[in-house]
């Protein structure tokens, strides 16, 4: 296992997304006002949102960025299949995270306190799937692509060209610039031809 340290993911907002599924990690309050980490088809909303607070040198909080909880696992439990929800944010282990980097942004988001993974209850694949820990296995569901999400209004800097492809940008102009006639020789290429002519008239 490749843990990434807590230290080098702190402050970052990051999106997760499942790799079987397809579907993102998202908060939603249900009606007895708890709130619940569910999978949603949907893009782009603020309760996708987990901002990475550290606590430990591998261990960290996943803070939603709409409710201010924390992704917390029911009733402290650390069996297989207790639910995954959201809580006030506490000093307990039990909202304590670790990130099992693989390749392509991949990662398995581990209980700290269990050693089990977060995964998608019974590999479902419908909208509204909900989550829960489970030992860690090959299956694509426990599986997260975890996308940083970038300060609104951020720019890649643009490239600037070098030297070599400058200069040949600049070539065929140059040449199409030689090649055009200005005013100036325009006129004094009329009165040659009209001083040749003369000259052919007068013979």
């Amino acid at each position: 296992m490749a843990m990434k340290k807590s230290s080098v993911l702190n402050g970052k907002v990051l999106i997760f997304v499942n790799t079987k599924t397809g579907m993102t990690l998202t908060a939603w309050e249900k009606p007895d006002g708890s709130v619940a980490a569910e999978m949603s088809e949907k893009e782009g909303l603020i309760n996708q949102q987990w901002k990475v607070e550290a606590d430990g040198e591998e261990t960290f909080r996943l803070v939603n960025e709409a409710y201010g909880k924390a992704l917390d696992v029911m009733f402290m439990g650390q069996d297989n299949g207790t639910p995954v929800h959201l809580w006030d944010k506490s000093e307990g282990a039990t909202q304590l995270w670790k990130m099992n980097a693989q390749r392509g942004g991949r990662c398995q988001l581990i209980h700290a306190e269990s050693g089990r993974v977060l995964d998608v209850i019974a590999m479902s694949e419908e909208e509204g799937a909900g989550l829960q820990i489970w030992d860690a296995t090959e299956g694509e569901t426990q599986i997260w692509k975890a996308v940083e999400k970038k300060p609104e209004g951020a720019k890649k800097p643009a490239r600037k060209p070098c030297a070599k492809k400058a200069a040949a940008a600049k070539e065929p102009v140059a040449k199409e610039e030689a090649g055009k006639a200005t005013p100036a020789t325009k006129a004094a290429s009329k009165t040659a031809t009209k001083k040749c002519a003369s000259r052919k008239t007068k013979k």
